[in-house]
């Protein structure tokens, strides 16, 4: 990235997956083997929901909504229940339609994305 370049910054908690690891801890106590597994099936989860986010916006058949350019998108960011991505705008202008398509991608590749059902707080 270029020194005082317009960028937008994106952030993204999942919210309660403390809860929902703790869920999985007190549902199986005791038995270690299958806590691990519920953790690493969690995570698969996790990790499957970020690429739904790469996949909505790098991948667009739809000329209404093209895809982003890979190269100005970089993770800053990933830990399990987090990521955080900033996408370098480069020459465009934030009072231009080009700026309000990349902010529409940005909010439809997040109401696009394959939500976690398994694991519900109740």
């Amino acid at each position: 990235m270029k020194k005082n370049q317009k960028m937008i910054s994106i952030s993204i908690d999942l919210a309660n997956s403390t809860k929902i690891k703790k869920k999985i801890h007190d549902f199986y106590e005791g038995d270690s083997e299958k806590i691990n597994q519920e953790y690493e099936n969690f995570a698969k989860l996790l990790y499957n929901l970020e690429f739904d986010l790469y996949d909505n916006l790098l991948l667009s058949e739809d000329p209404l909504s093209p895809p982003l350019n890979f190269d100005n998108i970089f993770v800053m960011k990933t830990i399990g229940d987090e990521i955080w991505l900033v996408y370098e705008l480069g020459d465009i202008d934030i009072n231009t339609v080009e700026f309000n398509s990349v902010v529409e991608k940005f909010l439809t590749s997040f109401s696009n994305m394959h939500y976690i059902t398994k694991y519900q707080i109740i």
